[in-house]
């Protein structure tokens, strides 16, 4: 972060260069990049950025895929409200799994239920609807049923769905009791899991575990990211930050 905030002091081109690096990291963020960009825009961003943008930016613009989602800055309803219009004027798959993202985060289960099985009849074996309808059951509190989803989630699913499904199998094991199996999930998540929730989760485990010393290191981990990382970056894991600095000051 310091690298980057210094380069908005050298001028009309450091202001250029910045924003640009601050750009790249919010596009790889949105776009759920593979995590090795991460690390090269945040820690070399000289190399890093440029590279990005060249190779994953520009792309992107000659397609004219870029675009700013402003959606954070709305309220739920408006949220809903909005998926809703999209879907009336084109009922794809996308548009109605957008839609029931929003009805789940609000809370909307059984809405979120209804439109998940209006496309789980077709598609079926779509890794990202099934996926879905575990993230959907595990809220519910059904975890037998979200540990069969996620099991023939990961047999063939894409490698961007990987870890969220790992971390959301850890989890799920580990309300299960089977303790083994879902301390070996939560690692393997951590791998190359995007972000810092998985080994924010993780370092709850180890805390429940009464392994506190491995907790420790793990929240370290993760307070260091912090201190590196851009302010965009920061903004949007800041759940998993302040979790990991509650949970450190607790231990």
């Amino acid at each position: 972060m310091g690298y980057i905030t210094s380069l908005f002091s050298n001028g009309p081109l450091g202001i250029v260069y910045g924003a640009l690096i601050l750009y790249c990291l919010y596009h790889a963020i949105s776009r759920r990049s593979e995590p090795y960009w991460f690390f090269l825009i945040l820690f070399i961003p000289a190399i890093g950025g440029i590279a990005y943008f060249v190779l994953e930016v520009l792309p992107d613009l000659r397609r004219g895929n870029l675009s700013i989602d402003t959606s954070a800055f709305q309220s739920s309803n408006s949220r809903i409200l909005n998926k809703e219009r999209i879907l009336e004027e084109m009922d794809t798959l996308d548009n109605r799994m957008n839609l029931a993202r929003e009805y789940k985060n609000a809370g909307r289960l059984e809405d979120a239920k209804k439109m998940l099985e209006s496309v789980s009849s077709i598609h079926q074996q779509d890794p990202y609807v099934r996926f879905e309808l575990a993230d959907l059951n595990f809220r519910e509190n059904n975890l037998e049923v979200t540990k069969d989803i996620l099991t023939s989630v990961l047999e063939g699913c894409p490698e961007e769905l990987r870890y969220r499904a790992k971390l959301l199998l850890a989890r799920t094991l580990d309300g299960l009791g089977e303790l083994e199996a879902a301390e070996r999930y939560y690692r393997e998540a951590t791998t190359y899991f995007t972000g810092e929730e998985a080994r924010a989760r993780l370092a709850q485990f180890l805390i429940a575990q009464d392994r506190k010393d491995e907790a420790k290191k793990s929240l370290e981990g993760i307070l260091r990211n912090y201190k590196r990382s851009a302010s965009v970056y920061q903004r949007q894991q800041r759940e998993w930050f302040d979790l990991a600095g509650k949970l450190l000051k607790e231990l």
